[in-house]
């Protein structure tokens, strides 16, 4: 370490021999305060997340879940006759990034004695909102539908008894159209299940304990007043709620579902606020009343710690002279920590290095006696107003500090803190001050 420096030599006056005196012993020599070793309190711990909570953050896992039902195309209905208007693969369950497909096949019957034919399809029926909400300590996944058209729409068709066509199917009487074979509704459409929620890999998956946990809810009605419409509707919507809530219980079954659920609840559990300035944040277990317990360490790092060094101004500076003068260290931590700390001088010397506990947001003060004079230390004269010519000593100092919080270290240095003080000059010869001055 370099210093520019006026060495004072073959001094005869008692501050100088002040000085000299006090080389030999610099750093090595530091005299501390209110030194007592001790352990950091271990501060990782748990928390308790209330179970609306948990389902709100859960909620904002399944932004891409939506139930899609629809097997009819009816583009160019009305136009145009086809014999099936049937539209295959466009029912779906998507959930966790995947689509579980929902095998739908329209229904037909005939009447008249095999003259009339209807087919019923399910028509465009989408999710309006997927929710997870906390009941009666259960977590409850609904699905609600909309529809801006028919959810039920039906087609007609009559068998020809003669022409050239004899036996093939062609629009209904009278005048072509579908009255024969009237549209429904589907009222109340919803989806309900009672989940089980599991923790497993830092995260959450929600199961479904059994098949009959789905539940499918909703009326459907055929505008007709004769009791064959009522066996069109018993047959459309048991089987299409069989097919649902099937696709269902088998989404929430894939493993690989599963997997991507864990790692979004995983993720969406470290983004809460309750967690911020925390690390390792997981999930422990799920309370009977569907509150989730959550463990944490503390992330260690120096915004949790506050350091500083400087020199103590007393109201006369000049009895420093006697060898030493006070700098004053503060240390503080956000939480309970073990403080190992040093401190250097500016030729390098190192005190012991001490250790002791400090309290959680209570800063700890320690007195440095630090001997003047040593070596990189500078001197030479100066002129002070109103209080004449001083023999100005400088020097340099820093603390080295490594903190001990909940098993994790930080450390570092003080910015170099310079000190002076000024010395009064006994009366000297020309020559003396000459020399003391050059």
């Amino acid at each position: 370490m370099q210093h520019h420096q006026t060495v004072v030599n073959r001094q005869t006056f008692k501050v100088i021999r002040v000085l000299r005196g006090a080389i030999s012993t610099t750093l090595g020599a530091m005299l501390l305060t209110s030194l007592v070793p001790s352990s950091a309190v271990a501060i990782s711990g748990q928390k308790t997340i209330p179970a609306l909570q948990v389902a709100q953050m859960i909620n904002g896992t399944f932004t891409d879940a939506k139930i899609r039902l629809n097997n009819v195309d009816l583009n160019g209905y009305g136009r145009y006759l086809k014999d099936d208007w049937y539209k295959p693969n466009d029912s779906y369950f998507q959930f966790m990034g995947k689509k579980q497909p929902i095998a739908l096949q329209h229904w037909t019957g005939r009447r008249e004695k095999g003259y009339m034919r209807w087919y019923y399809y399910i028509n465009n029926v989408n999710t309006e909102a997927v929710t997870l909400r906390h009941e009666s300590n259960r977590y409850v996944f609904r699905a609600f539908f909309e529809s801006s058209d028919r959810e039920i729409k039906g087609l007609c068709r009559w068998k020809k008894a003669v022409g050239k066509n004899k036996g093939k199917y062609t629009q209904c009487k009278p005048s072509g159209n579908d009255r024969p074979a009237p549209d429904g509704d589907f009222n109340h459409a919803k989806v309900q299940i009672a989940l089980k929620p599991i923790v497993r890999n830092g995260g959450i998956v929600l199961t479904i304990p059994q098949r009959n946990d789905v539940k499918i809810g909703g009326d459907l009605q055929i505008q007709g007043v004769l009791g064959w419409f009522n066996r069109i509707e018993d047959a459309v919507e048991n089987y299409g709620k069989r097919k649902v809530g099937d696709a269902i219980f088998h989404a929430f079954q894939d493993p690989q579902r599963q997997t991507t659920m864990q790692q979004r609840t995983a993720q969406a559990i470290r983004r809460l606020n309750a967690f911020s300035g925390f690390i390792n944040v997981r999930p422990v277990r799920f309370k009977p009343n569907g509150d989730l317990v959550v463990a944490y360490n503390i992330k260690v790092d120096k915004s949790l710690v506050s350091t500083a060094l400087k020199q103590v101004q007393h109201p006369r500076q000049g009895k420093a002279c006697k060898g030493t003068m006070d700098l004053m260290a503060t240390f503080k931590s956000r939480y309970p920590a073990k403080l190992t700390y040093q401190f250097e001088g500016e030729n390098g010397a190192l005190s012991q290095k001490q250790t002791l506990a400090l309290a959680s947001k209570t800063p700890k003060t320690i007195t440095l006696k630090r001997r003047t004079g040593g070596p990189g230390t500078t001197k030479h004269m100066v002129q002070l107003p109103r209080r004449g010519k001083r023999l100005k000593v400088s020097g340099k100092s820093r603390a080295h500090w490594s903190f001990v919080i909940d098993g994790q270290s930080v450390s570092g240095k003080t910015p170099w803190q310079p000190y002076a003080i000024y010395c009064p000059v006994p009366q000297q010869s020309p020559a003396q001050l000459r020399e003391l001055q050059s």
